[in-house]
């Protein structure tokens, strides 16, 4: 990201080809594979949309009332939408009921129509626990199930629980396309339904009597297309008498190099704010005259996931000067927040591969970024290289080091459309990011493809010396506007910069 320079269309989400076996309806597919006998109780028809939830019904899911575009009422101040803490899976006292949450019960039978059913995540790929956070609307959930329509999921009661509820849609992910409905089931009896949501209906809250059902089912129908459904059953649970056979929630593993080691990581496995041994913030106006005030609150760890959140509110600029004619003392008022992390002073590297796994949003007037600078002296004598760097349409992969004149950089740069990358729908799923980097070769890239490459020797500062040969920390934001931006004033915030690793491996000795 260009760090001191000077002063300091959406295309609709592409459909993937069902397989010949997904033509079957999800519904009939999931009656071949669950029990017929008859419900232990009667089902109950959906109510009305309208009135308090009852019994069998499925409704919207209340929402905030803004305080203000990109804010909620009612939420912690600083800290993003959060749905209510999950209710854990835990041992009842002796004839108290249980409430477990479903993600983390084992699942009779299931079908999907992209990857795995993913459990405490999104939709992903087509391995298990490659999907986003689990988001509907704003609010990020940290339990649920996320599906690709058509799918089917079963789970046996056993006849010994009384309620289930969730939180229902597609998720945000899907910038508002999609569309599917869900239907749940009790031994092959529909006990509700959704009828067809859209990515732009929002969430629906369920809450179903399900006494007496041997067998539940969670089916998720395809409506026009099928590239965009990614479906979710956020914060899914079922009370019971007692607790049922419960499954580990799969973690994808660190991968192993021959002739590396992981010598650090942060996996943002541990909820609320980010590692205090690890990141410090920037706070404010910081460079490049962007838009966005820096406030810690805009960073959080949430379902496994770095996420940085970008806002349209306004907040006051306590520097104000009338008159100033210096951009950071100049506004009254910034009309945009997000969040700056770095690893000075805590965590630094000299050579090694590094990798962030990320996604982000790719909407003109966003920056975001995961750069590195150097430990000693100032921009860019001390050196800035650009892992991963976003705006206007393409991936900027750069090296910087110092010129003659104190804060002009001396630049190696490449922009790789987004175009040239993947399809309509890149942005959506989660991309691979790395350095490889030693004492004689940077080489930049994403996926396997390289964006940028750097012999040390090359690129140098006046003094004829290569920053690049000294140790380096590492910074993760989320920009808005400013010199290279672009105008964020189309973007429908607010809007998530999803950080869910980033590691450092080493050569061994």
């Amino acid at each position: 990201m260009p760090s001191q320079r000077g002063t300091g269309d959406d295309g609709r989400l592409m459909a993937r080809a069902r397989p010949p076996w997904l033509l079957v309806s999800s519904f009939a597919l999931l009656l071949a594979c669950t029990s017929s006998e008859p419900a232990g109780s009667e089902g109950t028809a959906p109510a009305s949309p309208d009135g308090p939830p009852v019994t069998g019904s499925l409704e919207p899911a209340p929402q905030p009332t803004p305080s203000g575009e990109g804010s909620n009422e009612g939420a912690v101040p600083g800290e993003l939408p959060l749905a209510p803490p999950a209710t854990p899976t835990t041992p009842a006292a002796p004839g108290a009921p249980v409430t477990l949450q479903l993600s983390e019960l084992c699942a009779a039978a299931e079908q999907n129509g992209w990857g795995p059913i993913e459990r405490d995540r999104s939709n992903g790929e087509q391995e298990p626990g490659d999907g986003g956070p689990l988001v509907l609307g704003s609010t990020v959930f940290s339990k649920g199930l996320g599906t690709h329509a058509p799918s089917a999921v079963s789970f046996a009661l056993g006849g010994s629980c009384s309620v289930f509820s969730a939180r229902v849609g597609v998720d945000a992910e899907m910038k508002g396309a999609g569309s599917v409905s869900f239907q749940v089931l009790g031994d092959g009896q529909l006990l509700g339904e959704t009828g067809e949501l859209t990515g732009a209906d929002g969430e629906r809250a369920l809450e179903l009597d399900v006494s007496g059902v041997q067998q539940l089912q969670l089916v998720v129908a395809a409506g026009a297309g099928n590239g965009s459904d990614h479906a979710d059953w956020a914060d899914a649970r079922i009370t019971c008498a007692s607790t049922l056979p419960a499954c580990p929630v799969a973690q994808p593993a660190v991968p192993r190099y021959d002739g590396y080691e992981l010598v650090w990581q942060d996996e943002f496995d541990v909820e609320g704010a980010p590692d205090p041994a690890n990141w410090s913030f920037e706070t404010g106006f910081v460079r490049n005259e962007e838009a966005q005030w820096y406030q810690p609150e805009n960073a959080s760890v949430r379902s496994g996931f770095l996420i940085i959140e970008g806002r349209r509110e306004r907040v006051p600029n306590p520097s104000y000067r009338a008159g100033s004619n210096d951009w950071k003392t100049s506004r009254q008022l910034a009309e945009y927040t997000s969040a700056s992390l770095h690893s000075r002073g805590k965590q630094s590297f000299r050579f090694g591969r590094l990798e962030l796994r990320a996604r982000f949003p790719a909407y003109t007037g966003l920056w975001p970024a995961w750069w590195m600078l150097g430990n000693d002296g100032e921009w860019p004598s001390n050196g800035e290289i650009d892992i991963l760097e976003f705006y206007n349409g393409a991936l900027h992969a750069n090296f910087v080091v110092g010129t003659n004149t104190r804060w002009e950089g001396n630049w190696d740069a490449v922009a790789t459309p987004l175009t040239a990358l993947g399809d309509a729908d890149w942005d959506v799923r989660f991309h691979l990011y790395r350095m490889d980097w030693d004492e004689q070769r940077i080489v930049l890239s994403v996926d396997g493809r390289e964006l940028n490459s750097l012999t040390l020797s090359e690129l140098r500062n006046p003094d004829g010396r290569s920053p690049f040969s000294n140790p380096a920390y590492t910074l993760l934001n989320l920009a808005i506007g400013g010199q290279a931006g672009g105008n964020p004033s189309n973007v429908p915030f607010p809007v998530r910069y999803e950080i869910d690793f980033v590691r450092v491996f080493q050569q061994v000795e």
